[in-house]
């Protein structure tokens, strides 16, 4: 089997083992390895202006500016047998179907929801009509593009994302797990500061007076919304001189597995819907019991690991 992952971003195959990454961006290279380690030829298209080949995936050049398109030549081979377009506005489908020399099927892979402006144009039946599949990354997902867009039934299927491979085996046995563990909760934070962090500050005072040795780590994610600096800066300045509290920052994927190791507890007080959360997944295989909300696919991805609690609850 041939496949060609479409991505318009700057990162190769070896990005994130040398800097942090997104998860989105971060979870294409993993399974780009993993599809090539099973024998099957994977090509990686990103704006990264070098060509290298590692772990047996091509990785090569794709500019889009505006709808027009520039590629390397590789992109033209006749013998792909398909070609997937992530977190990308669906209206470049038929772009990249123009420039190829032979019927390819060209799928869309998004984790943007159905408020999304990027996935507006899922309503217009030319450009709906050139996907031939839109993949969701869990149910939830497909139940809203499916409610609010034309989409045919057969065009729409699931594939829920995994766990990163620097999560997997963390532990060698249960013996080790415990060792690892504190017995004072040691709460961790990934995602967006914007994402329900300030619900979390609000209360983790009144945690730390009943638990004194409690702290809160708060990891950033490498392609949060900067937009709003200026309420990001707010929150973390009302955080100061709270006791216990740490922001780490940016770190990469091996750092953040090494660093949950002993961490307890997965604290993402989520106020808006999301279609995934990879994080979430890495939290459980490091063995961090999750406390969320249950907005859109959350639920989901914690299974019966944590506890979603109801969003009103959390404010």
């Amino acid at each position: 089997m041939k496949l060609g992952f479409i991505y318009d971003a700057a990162f190769d195959i070896l990005t994130p083992l040398l800097r942090p990454l997104g998860d989105s961006e971060s979870a294409v290279c993993y399974l780009a390895a993993e599809i090539a380690k099973l024998g099957h030829n994977v090509t990686l298209f990103t704006t990264n202006p070098n060509s290298i080949n590692v772990f047996d995936v091509r990785c090569r050049t794709i500019k889009f500016e505006g709808e027009a398109l520039t590629a390397d030549r590789s992109l033209q081979e006749s013998d792909y047998d398909a070609l997937i377009l992530v977190n990308s506005k669906p209206e470049l489908i038929p772009t990249i179907k123009s420039t190829l020399t032979k019927k390819i099927p060209v799928y869309l892979w998004t984790e943007y929801d159905h408020l999304n402006p990027i996935n507006q144009t899922l309503n217009n039946k030319e450009i709906m009509d050139a996907i031939d599949g839109l993949i969701c990354v869990s149910d939830w997902q497909r139940a809203a593009l499916a409610r609010n867009f034309l989409i045919p039934r057969d065009k729409l299927a699931v594939r829920f994302h995994a766990i990163s491979p620097n999560f997997e085996e963390l532990f060698l046995d249960g013996k080790e797990f415990i060792s690892y563990k504190p017995h004072d909760p040691q709460l961790a934070y990934i995602a967006d500061p914007l994402s329900g962090l300030d619900i979390l500050l609000d209360t983790f005072a009144d945690v730390t007076n009943n638990y004194s040795k409690t702290s809160l780590v708060v990891f950033d994610q490498a392609n949060f919304n900067t937009l709003d600096q200026e309420k990001i800066n707010k929150i973390f300045k009302s955080a100061s001189n709270l006791k216990n509290f740490y922001h780490v920052g940016l770190v990469t994927g091996i750092q953040l597995a090494n660093q949950l190791r002993y961490k307890t507890i997965f604290a993402f007080p989520n106020n808006t819907e999301v279609t995934c959360s990879i994080p979430i997944m890495n939290a459980m295989a490091a063995g961090l019991y999750v406390v969320t909300s249950n907005l859109g696919a959350l639920p989901e991805y914690c299974t019966e690991h944590g506890k979603c609690i109801l969003d009103k609850n959390l404010r």
